[in-house]
């Protein structure tokens, strides 16, 4: 039995699934590439797929899964080149990207055998196209919801107050959404011998204007009182990018706020991947 197959539909599909998977794969990663350089993976896996179409003696199989490793190989590469090496390993990202394209391959082989069954006839390549850009954008929002979903997410933070730097491992907290209730910035919560080591006391004390008092309410504490010192920016580092909000106190907390010392300053929910912006101190 002998197949035939036309060169310009193959480049156009898998030009189109490399797309969808460089798409998914910026998701899974937490990074945003321009779309120059997304059209240019996606053509250019193409193409390194196809070159093996025309190499003789190869099983269909061995051809199919050389052909992805090569369209593997350049995506990563260039997703590489986006993250502009402060993202993940390159072989973690050749490792996502062969999740990204089992899952996308799956869900179209879905779509094609349920069109199949209903209506006993195969997808041509207008509905392959439709079903490549469903199956792209169901699995992309789907990666996008787990990420939205994870409760604690770690990331470096830098604190800047004059010439005081600080480097620290915050925890993002959705459920930390204290105000300062006078300006209404936000308020992080930090371990005292950590804001100590920001912050000598002799400074804190010669800046008594910078304090505050945060009334706050939790389990076993209905009315509870934390001292809060304005600082004047805190960064987090994030995959994707630097957040940076500026005025933001921070407070110390009652109790060490990691019990194996992962993290030394509980965030603001306002830092957080879904949360909405403080109303002040942006």
């Amino acid at each position: 039995m002998h197949y035939q197959l036309y060169i310009d539909s193959y480049l156009l599909l898998e030009t189109l699934r490399n797309l969808g998977v460089f798409l998914l794969l910026e998701q899974l990663l937490g990074i945003q590439s321009r779309w120059r350089y997304r059209m240019w993976g996606a053509v250019a896996g193409a193409l390194a797929a196809a070159v093996f179409l025309f190499v003789p003696y190869l099983p269909g199989v061995v051809r199919t899964v050389a052909g992805e490793a090569c369209a593997g190989a350049v995506l990563s590469g260039i997703l590489r080149l986006c993250e502009q090496g402060k993202g993940k390993r390159t072989a973690l990202v050749y490792g996502y990207f062969w999740i990204s394209t089992i899952c996308l391959g799956g869900f179209l082989m879905a779509i094609q055998n349920l069109f199949r069954l209903s209506s006993g006839r195969s997808l041509n390549v207008a509905g392959l196209i439709l079903s490549t850009c469903i199956a792209a954008g169901i699995l992309r929002q789907g990666a996008a919801f787990c990420r939205q979903r994870r409760k604690q997410t770690l990331f470096p933070v830098e604190l800047k107050q004059e010439e005081y730097r600080g480097e620290f491992i915050g925890l993002v907290d959705s459920g930390n959404s204290l105000k300062e209730p006078i300006s209404g910035y936000p308020v992080c919560l930090m371990e005292k011998t950590a804001l100590g080591d920001f912050l000598p006391e002799e400074y804190r004390l010669a800046h008594p204007e910078r304090f505050r008092v945060v009334p706050f309410h939790s389990v076993g504490k209905e009315h509870g009182l934390l001292k809060g010192f304005l600082v004047e920016e805190i960064i987090v580092h994030k995959p994707e990018g630097e957040e940076g909000k500026k005025n933001v106190f921070l407070a110390e907390a009652p109790a060490q706020v990691s019990s194996d010392g992962r993290y030394q300053v509980i965030l603001n929910r306002c830092f957080g991947w879904t949360a909405g912006q403080c109303e002040t101190g942006k």
